[in-house]
């Protein structure tokens, strides 16, 4: 009678823990770390937080990021110039600490660029052809500083192509929030200046040059080191603008030396301009542009992971700075909306879609700064999203 009492017992615990095993396996884990210089313990923005298509984000400003996902997820964390980490969803802790990659300044050796700058505009040239017409969701993210008091904000989901550069953006929805001495303003689409050309053709690029142009040699003075790692080697390709007076963009492109592949893209933006109409008077405005471009190859091309800029400019005693982040979000969307065209105000748009509270509720998607975090909770808390 025992017996039969312990193997009924046994089966029963044996029962109960099959039932249980897969729920603990897939408990669901809101993961918030921050990412790190693992020699230097300064904060790496921008970080590729990679699990897949549908969980995936980028630190921000301060090197944070937050996630959702399972115990059983591996993470994937990269940055140009460090070792790419690979670390399971149980084993994230407040800090993650990426090791650069070795490559260091006495190991640099100065090379000629003319053929480098061939190689890498040949392939993305082909890249670009054959997935010209791959697009995917975008999320957006600008706060506008006039002084040190937050005056403007937009979040936003778009649609667009992401191959090489971005391209032929569509809005998907959006929220957006401006102080009441922005109201005689007309705001300025800085989305736009995401829209960073490294490779120009006339059909996606207009007039602003860029650094593999065709004509580069005439266009931009270049110059390329290599940066040693064993086996392993970044071509880090520097153009100038040979004519700072001319739109154009000029900085850091940094290529896998063994494929050729795009990996970053950093530098500043020449003559750029912005327009203000405050009162029915138009002012044209010089900036300061500068930008950071990464690129990721899960989809075995050269597609935009992510852009950051900041611009400053002045009109009359006022100083303004604008900070934008896009993120390509892969297959995370804002469900149950459609994409609408549009080529004139981004804040008319989103107006005429209107503002679902629900929806931005449940959705961060790159983790806030505490400024930002901050400025967010206020506009909610005083129900100030969609005034203008």
């Amino acid at each position: 009678m025992n017996n039969k009492s312990n193997a009924i017992r046994q089966t029963y615990i044996l029962m109960l823990m099959l039932v249980l095993c897969p729920i603990s396996v897939s408990a669901q884990h809101h993961l918030v770390a921050r990412v790190s210089d693992a020699k230097t313990g300064e904060a790496l923005p921008y970080a590729s937080v990679f699990i897949d298509s549908q969980h995936s984000t980028i630190t921000n400003a301060d090197g944070d990021f937050a996630i959702n996902t399972d115990s059983t997820a591996v993470l994937r964390i990269s940055h140009v110039g460090y070792k790419t980490l690979h670390i399971s969803a149980m084993k994230v802790g407040k800090n993650i600490h990426l090791q650069p990659d070795g490559k260091i300044l006495d190991e640099v050796i100065v090379m000629g660029s003319e053929n480098i700058v061939k190689q890498v505009r040949k392939k993305l040239r082909k890249e670009l052809r054959k997935n010209k017409r791959e697009s995917s969701n975008l999320f957006y993210r600008e706060m506008t500083y006039t002084g040190s008091q937050c005056t403007d904000f937009i979040e936003c989901f778009f649609q667009g192509r992401t191959a090489i550069q971005l391209r032929d953006l569509s809005l998907v929805t959006g929220r957006y929030f401006a102080v009441a001495s922005s109201h005689n303003s007309v705001p300025v689409n800085f989305h736009s200046l995401a829209q960073i050309p490294v490779l120009n053709t006339t059909q996606y690029t207009y007039d602003q040059m860029a650094p593999l142009h065709q004509e580069f040699k005439k266009l931009y003075m270049t110059d390329c080191q290599t940066l040693i790692n064993g086996d392993e080697k970044t071509y880090v390709l520097t153009m100038i603008a040979r004519n700072p007076k001319r739109w154009s963009v000029e900085g850091k492109l940094y290529v896998d030396g063994n494929t050729y592949e795009l990996l970053k893209f950093e530098g500043i933006g020449l003559n750029e301009r912005v327009k203000r109409v405050v009162q029915g008077k138009v002012y044209i405005l010089p900036v300061d542009y500068s930008f950071v471009v990464n690129y990721q190859h899960d989809n075995g091309y050269a597609e935009v992971l992510s852009v950051h800029f900041n611009l400053r400019y002045r009109q009359g005693e006022k100083q303004y700075e604008t900070n934008g982040l896009m993120f390509n979000a892969g297959q995370q969307t804002a469900k149950g909306t459609s994409k609408v065209e549009f080529y004139d105000n981004l804040i008319k748009k989103i107006k005429e879609l209107g503002y679902n509270r629900q929806l931005w509720d449940d959705i961060e998607i790159v983790k806030r700064t505490p400024m930002e975090e901050e400025a967010i909770e206020l506009m909610a808390r005083e129900d100030l999203f969609g005034v203008y």
